[in-house]
């Protein structure tokens, strides 16, 4: 129970209130200062009640007897309740026992949270043994990646390293040209600073070569160029359109790199080009003649870009059939 504060009047249980909930009051101090209270006020309303009419006594002696019971019930609950004061005051020990160990812990949880942050600047590095004895051993490091050495420029051949290559790549050509098919149209194959020129006269001109020493490997179109003019010999050659060097190109590659004998299907492509563009280029000149008055009459026919046939004569002459294919 709580003890009172030292104050005679007032409500005794309001006194009792007024005190922490740690410090306790014996349950005699308790009823003898509840009996002292009840007492001193029934003299209080003896005192003040015999000039008071009946009626009025009578109501103040119901209220001071109302409000003592009311206080005497309490001390009867305060009483029977006593008998479980063991109980309660252990209950009460666990309590504060527990509210200990809560503060313990939020105070060992906070004190470790200190301490890891104090840590992060207190920690040292772990070295690197492992390089420092390649290092002090040997004086080199050998555990980089050998990925690096890919991002690191190569330093420049010299020009000894330059011709031996040369010469080396040159052996390889001829040797392939060796083990290789030639058509005898072409009129001349020549290998010079490392590539292998074909030339077909008239026709066309091709240049070639290789990526690695391996025989097995295709050969590699560089260039190739339509040779064909409006008079052979004399003039420029015609001019082929980018879209279309760069198809011919292409298809060429490809060719090149599935057949089995690379020279005879090169020929064989750039010669039908060229045939079909001196078919067309001979069209191209009969029509200019046929509305020209050099002849009396002129006739062309087309056979699926093969052959054309001229039909021409002279106004005394008869016809006369010149076919090109």
């Amino acid at each position: 129970m709580q003890q009172p504060v030292d104050n005679p009047g007032g409500d005794p249980l309001k006194q009792l209130q007024a005190h922490s909930r740690e410090r306790t009051i014996r349950l005699s101090e308790l009823v003898h200062l509840l009996v002292g209270e009840s007492y001193d006020g029934l003299l209080k309303v003896a005192e003040s009640t015999p000039n008071l009419p009946d009626p009025e006594r009578k109501r103040v002696l119901v209220d001071f007897l109302q409000q003592t019971r009311n206080r005497l019930i309490k001390l009867l609950v305060v009483v029977r309740w006593s008998s479980n004061v063991p109980f309660v005051k252990k209950c009460w020990e666990i309590l504060q026992y527990l509210d200990k160990q809560d503060t313990q812990f939020t105070y060992s949880a906070d004190t470790l949270y200190l301490t890891h942050a104090r840590l992060q600047l207190a920690k040292a590095p772990i070295y690197d043994i492992p390089t420092a004895v390649d290092v002090l051993t040997t004086g080199t490091y050998q555990r980089l990646p050998s990925k690096i050495e890919e991002s690191i420029p190569r330093p420049a051949l010299t020009a000894a390293e330059v011709q031996r290559a040369l010469q080396r790549l040159n052996q390889l050509l001829h040797l392939r040209l060796f083990l290789s098919h030639v058509p005898p149209q072409f009129s001349s194959i020549r290998v010079d600073e490392d590539r292998v020129h074909c030339l077909v006269q008239d026709e066309f001109e091709a240049t070639l070569t290789v990526d690695s020493e391996e025989i097995s490997d295709p050969w590699r179109l560089v260039s190739f160029r339509i040779l064909v003019a409006p008079e052979p010999g004399a003039g420029e050659a015609l001019a082929i359109a980018p879209p279309q060097q760069q198809y011919m190109h292409d298809l060429l590659q490809g060719r090149l790199r599935a057949a089995p004998d690379p020279f005879p299907e090169l020929y064989r492509i750039l010669h039908s080009a060229c045939v079909l563009l001196e078919l067309q280029l001979l069209n191209t000149q009969a029509e200019a003649l046929a509305r020209s008055q050099a002849l009396a009459r002129l006739s062309l026919q087309h056979a699926h870009n093969s052959s054309l046939k001229i039909s021409y004569w002279l106004a005394d002459e008869p016809a006369r059939d010149v076919k090109q294919e």
